[in-house]
Parts: C-alpha cells; sequence; structure tokens
C-alpha cells in the first residue's frame, strides 16, 4: 500500500487482500500482513476472509478491532 499511496496520492481509497492476524497460517497467499500493518502502509480498507469466519466470528471481529487500536 505504500507505494500505491505514493502513486495515487491521499485522495483513492485502498483495499488491502490477503490480511491476516499475526497467528494465522498463511495458507494460500503469497504476501500476508497484520491488520494494522495494512493501515500504517496506507490502506484505508482491508480484507479479510478466513481470520474472521474460522471459529466465534464475534470473538474473531473483536481480536481485530483491538489490534488495530494505537
Amino acid at each position: 500500500a505504500k507505494i500505491v499511496r505514493k502513486i495515487i496520492g491521499p485522495y483513492l481509497s485502498i483495499f488491502t487482500p490477503g490480511v491476516r492476524m499475526h497467528d494465522d497460517d498463511n495458507n494460500d497467499q503469497k504476501r500476508v500482513c497484520t491488520p494494522l500493518e495494512s493501515i500504517k502502509n496506507g490502506s484505508n480498507k482491508i480484507i479479510m476472509g478466513r481470520s474472521i469466519i474460522n471459529g466465534n466470528i464475534q470473538e474473531n471481529l473483536d481480536k481485530v478491532s483491538n489490534s488495530i487500536k494505537i
């Protein structure tokens, strides 16, 4: 997202896929980052799948929310 942000500037949104919690497996993703890393790198929106839907969804959402509090 850092490179994209430099190219497009501050006005367009950046969506980052392949976002995982730090203790999740990469599975089929070649490049992954945590929600906080994505935001620090300039992403406006993160795309998460397995990290949220595997297990208790509400607990997983709480983990994500807590992980991005600075």
